[in-house]
């Protein structure tokens, strides 16, 4: 996914045990996929929220550059690349947790994302807001970034997409 060496893999585990909070995701994750035939989770880390919809497993297939995550989600039996050239597209959704806040190039990768999808296919992205709250625990987890409504909507339409709808959520959290 390039820029900074995130070594998240402390923090993915950590987060694993988040319960309630990625339940929380899981739940928007599935309620955004009007079309679950093929199905990419971008930047899957560990897998956390890559078994959203269960068998089949050849629904879903991951990115992840980490090698050690990779091979988790290998083992787990995902189809799983390290990068998104390596897919073969076509995806009819698409979702990404937490992730293009570690890319530095967010806009290439927003760009790629779109032409991944099938015309009427959907993105669901959740990222980290307010820059205002930008603090040293983001610098440690190697963010780039947090998001304000207007930085992501102008990213997301620059790469082609039609926003359906684009709120904060989770504020306090």
């Amino acid at each position: 996914m390039g820029g900074r060496e995130y070594l998240g893999g402390e923090n993915l585990e950590v987060m694993k045990a988040a319960e309630n909070y990625n339940r929380f995701l899981k739940d928007l994750v599935r309620l955004n996929c009007k079309d679950p035939s093929s199905i990419l989770d971008f930047g899957a880390g560990n897998g956390t929220f890559t078994d959203i919809f269960g068998p089949p497993l050849s629904s879903v297939s991951c990115v992840e550059p980490d090698r050690d995550a990779l091979q988790i989600l290998k083992d787990a039996g995902y189809r799983a690349v390290s990068s998104l050239n390596e897919t073969t597209g076509g995806f009819s959704y698409i979702y990404s947790l937490n992730v293009l806040e570690h890319i530095e190039q967010d806009q290439l990768i927003v760009d790629e994302l779109y032409s991944a999808l099938i015309p009427g296919g959907r993105l669901f992205v959740y990222v980290p807001a307010l820059e205002v709250l930008f603090s040293a625990m983001d610098e440690k987890v190697g963010h780039y970034r947090r998001y304000n409504r207007d930085g992501l909507k102008h990213l997301l339409e620059n790469a082609g997409f039609v926003l359906e709808k684009l709120v904060y959520v989770d504020c306090l959290g």
